[in-house]
């Protein structure tokens, strides 16, 4: 839940800058097929962004610049509070329901605009004329276009010269495909609904939409007269989904149609948004990573991608090399630097020992607390009594992001641990058991 919460956040931050270059610079410019094209790629590239990952490291963590360091506090948050309010919650489930049922209302208000359109479709007789399918309706909202549907208003006479520019208008949207745009969009907001930005991408494109198709329909004529039909028939359509000819962005379609004067330093203005996007890329994607967390020795390995959290029978390696370290006791006193005739060990033995760490180990929490990816060994000492009991449960390692808390989690819920053994009886003992999480790139 904390890692998807973290991608929604950078997705908005990406959305957010390259939307922010569009108002700035690209608005109400006479570029519309540019514009369109980028206001549909700040939707992909902000959705893919957050998936990369450009590791860039420094030999210590004082070194990273003081920008990444608040970055990434960013991207971990604060864990304890967060782990706090979801066990209030019990859980992520409350957060997920709230979300999913927002989603699902936008959705039925999107699948009611389709019903809507279907109904239309049964009602009127649709004519095949070259590519598109004609539709002659007495629907309020008319003239409008929907993929290869054209619905007509009989109102308007479609041979005279007021009609056949309508026609041209609503012909360009079907032959540049501009409904995709629209559902695509559509289908986004209902997923992302949380994202402003995507709202704000979905109405300058259908805006855009009508740029591109007024250009079309007025053509070498009188713009003034193009204008005239607009101002003179604005009606206002219900449809969500469809590109109506009476659109209500009537002052800046009539702006758009009357200025012929083209916008100074277009090219640059284009251009510039590649550093923007170098930029972004930079802010989200790259990850300043310390190399001490690459010192640790290797011992049990936790391989975790962000790819699946779900893979846990794949996420655990155990290296056969000895990773215990024994310190064993006469007289209930633990004692330091003895040997040992048979060591401390789980019960069962490493099977079983491997069994409980499938079953009880959480292997995600790095990733679900933000840890950049690289390899972190964590030690936990404690203390393998007499009895086998565990007590004295400590971490040596203070990597964070949860690891440490989890290993003694793990330790901690365990069962009795078969003791050390000297001289044919049990003995205290010391052990360190070192974990190594390593968060692989995707």
């Amino acid at each position: 839940m904390k890692a998807i919460l973290v991608y929604l956040l950078q997705v908005i931050i990406c959305s957010g800058i390259l939307y922010s270059y569009y108002q700035f610079f690209l608005r109400n410019k006479r570029f519309h097929q540019y514009n369109r094209f980028y206001l549909l790629l700040i939707t992909l590239i902000s959705l893919i962004i957050p998936f990369l990952n450009i590791p860039v490291y420094f030999n210590s963590r004082q070194d990273i610049p003081a920008v990444y360091q608040i970055l990434s506090a960013v991207r971990v948050g604060d864990t304890e509070k967060f782990n706090s309010l979801s066990q209030f919650f019990t859980g992520k489930t409350v957060a997920q329901l709230f979300y999913w049922l927002i989603t699902a209302f936008i959705f039925i208000r999107f699948s009611i605009a389709l019903l809507k359109l279907r109904r239309i479709l049964r009602k009127y007789k649709a004519e095949k004329m070259n590519n598109i399918s004609f539709v002659n309706t007495n629907e309020d909202g008319t003239p409008y276009s929907f993929l290869h549907w054209l619905f007509w208003n009989k109102e308007i006479p479609l041979g005279s010269t007021n009609g056949q520019k309508i026609f041209r208008h609503e012909l360009f949207h079907i032959q540049q495909k501009h409904s995709w745009d629209i559902i695509y969009l559509e289908l986004l907001t209902i997923i992302c609904w949380i994202n402003p930005f995507f709202h704000l991408v979905k109405k300058e494109i259908k805006t855009i939409h009508e740029f591109l198709a007024d250009q079309f329909a007025a053509g070498h004529e009188d713009k003034w007269s193009y204008a005239e039909l607009l101002v003179m028939q604005v009606l206002q359509t219900r449809q969500r989904v469809v590109n109506p000819f009476f659109h209500n962005q009537i002052k800046r379609r009539i702006t758009m149609i009357t200025n012929s004067s083209k916008p100074s330093y277009q090219y640059l203005r284009k251009a510039m948004v590649l550093p923007v996007a170098v930029v972004v890329i930079t802010l989200i994607a790259v990850n300043c990573t310390s190399k001490d967390i690459d010192k640790a020795p290797e011992s049990k390995t936790i391989n975790t991608t962000k790819e699946s959290k779900q893979a846990d029978k794949e996420l655990i390696e155990y290296s056969r090399k000895k990773a215990a370290e024994l310190i064993i006791a006469d007289n209930n006193k633990v004692i330091e630097e003895v040997e040992v005739e048979t060591e401390a060990a789980f019960r069962g033995g490493q099977i079983e020992w491997t069994k409980y760490l499938h079953k009880n180990l959480n292997p995600s929490v790095p990733v679900d607390n933000g840890a950049p990816e690289g390899s972190y060994t964590v030690y936990v000492q404690f203390i393998v009594d007499i009895d086998g009991t565990v007590s004295d449960i400590k971490a040596l390692t203070n990597y964070g992001y949860g690891m440490e808390k989890e290993a003694i989690r793990v330790i901690q819920q365990g069962p009795t641990w078969t003791p050390a053994i000297q001289n044919g009886h049990s003995v205290k003992s010391y052990r360190k058991q070192p974990f190594t999480f390593v968060l692989q790139a995707e």
